[in-house]
């Protein structure tokens, strides 16, 4: 509905910024559901919200849902009361994120790539996982950039 509403109101133009906005905004959570830590239905409900307010408010909208997500993880590490076990995982994390894709873009050959991100998981999957409510931080993240666009325009 949002592609054609975006066809209806803007033309072309506006399907180009529809689907511009729709990747930009999935993107992300693509790639969170690539590597096992999120859900498809994340990376589909910010393609769907990017196709509706288009590319200028979508980059507002990933930046509020960013930045409320972030929040939410660290008040959820705070509620938890953690040893420091969870913080040198939250970095080992992003150190293997950061290592596959680093790998994935040198070497282009299947075996390798493969070889690798799996010795990557495999070492990462002794460390305890901390999930984080994304539905929430999308919502409130949405919710923080409509009230901002509604409040500026």
């Amino acid at each position: 509905m949002g592609l054609i509403d975006a066809v209806w109101i803007g033309g072309l133009p506006g399907l180009a910024d529809a689907v511009g906005a729709c990747a930009l905004l999935a993107l992300p959570y693509i790639l969170l559901f690539l590597f096992g830590k999120g859900g498809a239905g994340d990376a589909k409900l910010m393609g769907a919200i990017g196709t509706w307010v288009g590319l200028a408010d979508g980059v507002a909208v990933l930046v509020c849902v960013s930045v409320t997500g972030g929040i939410l993880a660290v008040a959820k590490i705070v509620a938890q009361r953690p040893s420091g076990v969870v913080w040198i995982n939250a970095i080992v994390r992003l150190y293997v994120l950061m290592r596959t894709l680093v790998s994935y873009l040198i070497y282009h050959k299947e075996d390798r790539k493969e070889q690798d991100v799996a010795g990557q998981i495999a070492a990462a999957q002794w460390l305890t996982g901390l999930s984080i409510p994304y539905g929430v931080a999308i919502f409130v993240g949405v919710c923080i950039a409509g009230g901002y666009a509604l409040l500026c325009k």
